[in-house]
């Protein structure tokens, strides 16, 4: 498994890369029902590309990513937020 950032489709970049998986995050079925047509849409694009959900744990359910890099991008403390210390991936600027 690798974490790469890329511009671009998502499915163009999978099939440059030669990744036949995507993993994706639900939190509950508002998630489902947006990445469900995402992954739809991508395999449209690459058929060779499969998604697979996880669903988050409960402790993380409740709060979005978007709220957790509003919070870090304005100096607030995410820690009880994500898995790791941001501080563990050295200065990771708030965008």
């Amino acid at each position: 498994i690798k974490a790469e950032a890329y511009k671009g489709l998502t499915a163009e970049f999978a099939r440059e890369v030669g990744a036949t998986f995507l993993l994706r995050g639900l939190r509950n079925t508002t998630d489902f029902e947006y990445e469900n047509t995402i992954a739809q849409a991508n395999r449209h694009i690459n058929p060779e590309l499969e998604t697979v959900f996880l669903i988050t744990s409960p402790a993380l359910a409740a709060i979005s990513s978007t709220i957790i890099r509003e919070i870090h991008r304005f100096g607030g403390n995410v820690d009880d937020f994500i898995p790791f210390r941001i501080s563990e991936f050295g200065d990771i600027p708030a965008q």
